[in-house]
C-alpha cells in the first residue's frame, strides 16, 4: 500500500516579527496539529476484544477503539484512504469503517471464516479470503462507504481447489489477485481483469519442500509492486526445523492460459527465515532492483529482515508477532504481537524496535492509510 504525505508548507514565514509570543506559542500548538492530523493512521484488528485499533503514527498514540465483528483478522485500506474493511472470522460478514469519524457504516456479508483481504489498486474492489467456506468473495465499493456490496463469490475448480485459503495480494497492474491455501500447497491466481476469464480461478503455483520434495502450504503473501515480485511465507516445518518464504514472479495480466499449465507462474527461490512465518510485507528500498521484506516469525518471536532472497538479519520482538505493514517510505514496519496484545514500531534502517504501542487483545491483521 503506498502511502502518500503532504509536506506542509513553512508557517514560520508567514509570522511578523513583531508577533507576541503567546499568539506564536498558538500557532505552533495549530502547526503541530494540522502535521499530526497529516500523519497516516494504523488499523490493528483485535481478533480477542473485537474492536479495531486507530493508531496515529505522528504521536503512536492508539486515538479510539472500533467496535466490528467478532473475531477480526483481516485489514484493508481503500484506495482513497476514505474507509477500511475489516474482515470477522465468526461473524462471517466484513465491517466498513469510515476513517473520517472512525465508525462502522456499513457491513457486508460474506463466506465462512473471512481471513484476508486486499483491493485492486484501481479502484474500490476488494477480494476476501474465506477459510471456513473454502472460497473468496468479491466487494464492490462503487461510491465509498455506504455502497460496499458482495457481487459475487469465486469457486475454485477441481484441480484448483480452495482449501483454508488465507492471504490475498494483488499486482499493480490489477491482472490477477493471489490467494494462499493454508491446507494446500498452492497459491491460487483469480483474473480479475480480463473479459474472457474475469472472477474465475485460472492457475495456481504449486509448492514443495526444496530439501525434502514435500508439499508445504503457504500463509502470508505480498508483492513488490513495481517489480512484481511475490513473497509467500509457509508456517509449516520447512528447509529443517525452521520456516521458509518462497518467491516468484507475478504474470503479465492475460498472459496466463487456463488450459496451459507452462504459462502459469512457477516456484522461485525458497529460503530459510525464522520458525512458523506467519505474514510478510515488502517494502521501498533505495537500492534500485532489490526486494525488501519483513517477514514476522510466530513460533520464533522474532521478525527476519529480508534482501532479495535471503535473511540479513532478525529482530526480537516476543510475544508471537503475526501481523505487519510497512510505511511507503521503508523506514518503519508496525506488527502485531498477538501474545502480549501491543504493537511493535521497527527502525528499518537501524534493525531496532523503536516503540511498542499497547493495543486490543490478540492483535492480528495491521494496515496502514494513505495520506494525499
Amino acid at each position: 500500500m503506498e502511502i502518500r504525505v503532504k509536506k506542509l508548507r513553512n508557517y514560520s514565514a508567514l509570522v511578523p516579527r513583531a508577533i507576541n509570543s503567546s499568539w506564536l506559542a498558538l500557532l505552533l500548538v495549530t502547526v503541530s496539529a494540522i502535521a499530526a492530523e497529516a500523519a497516516p493512521f494504523a488499523y490493528v484488528a483485535n481478533t480477542g476484544s473485537n474492536t479495531v485499533s486507530v493508531i496515529n503514527t505522528a504521536t503512536l498514540v492508539v486515538v479510539t477503539e472500533v467496535p466490528v465483528g467478532i473475531s477480526p483478522r483481516g485489514v484493508a485500506v481503500s484506495p482513497s484512504g476514505d474507509y477500511v474493511l475489516v474482515t470477522n472470522s465468526l461473524s462471517a460478514n466484513v465491517s466498513v469503517i469510515d476513517t473520517a469519524t472512525n465508525t462502522v457504516v456499513n457491513t457486508v456479508p460474506v463466506g465462512d471464516g473471512p481471513t484476508g483481504v486486499a483491493f485492486m489498486h484501481c479502484c474500490d474492489t476488494a477480494y476476501v479470503t474465506n477459510e471456513s467456506s473454502a472460497n473468496v468473495s468479491k466487494i464492490d465499493c462503487p461510491t465509498g462507504a455506504l455502497s460496499c456490496a458482495l457481487v459475487d463469490t469465486i469457486q475454485g475448480t477441481p484441480a484448483l481447489p480452495y482449501l483454508s485459503p488465507w492471504g490475498v495480494a494483488i499486482d499493480l497492474q490489477d491482472g490477477y489477485a493471489y490467494v494462499t491455501n493454508a491446507s494446500f500447497n498452492t497459491v491460487n491466481l483469480i483474473d480479475v481483469n480480463s473479459f474472457l476469464f474475469q472472477d474465475q480461478t485460472v492457475a495456481a503455483v504449486f509448492f514443495t519442500d526444496p530439501d525434502t520434495g514435500q508439499n508445504i502450504s503457504p500463509r502470508g503473501i505480498a508483492m513488490r509492486l513495481e517489480f512484481a515480485s511475490v513473497y509467500v511465507t509457509f508456517d509449516g516445518f520447512c528447509r529443517g526445523l525452521s520456516g521458509c518464504v518462497s518467491t516468484f514472479q507475478a504474470p503479465l495480466p492475460g498472459s496466463v492460459d487456463p488450459m496451459d499449465p507452462l504459462t502459469w507462474p512457477q516456484q522461485g527461490f525458497t529460503f530459510k527465515v525464522g520458525a512458523g512465518p506467519f505474514d510478510v510485507a515488502v517494502y521501498p528500498s533505495q537500492d534500485l532492483g532489490v526486494d525488501k521484506a519483513v517477514v514476522t516469525n510466530g513460533r520464533a518471536d522474532t521478525v527476519s529482515l529480508v534482501e532479495a532472497t535471503q535473511e540479513v538479519a532478525t529482530v526480537n520482538v516476543g510475544g508471537e508477532p503475526v501481523g505487519v505493514a510497512t510505511t511507503s517510505d521503508g523506514a518503519f514496519a508496525y506488527l502485531t504481537v498477538s501474545g502480549a496484545g501491543f504493537v511493535k514500531v521497527i527502525d528499518l534502517a537501524l534493525r531496532t524496535v523503536v516503540d511498542t504501542v499497547h493495543v486490543g487483545s490478540f492483535p492480528t491483521g495491521v494496515a496502514i492509510m494513505p495520506v494525499e
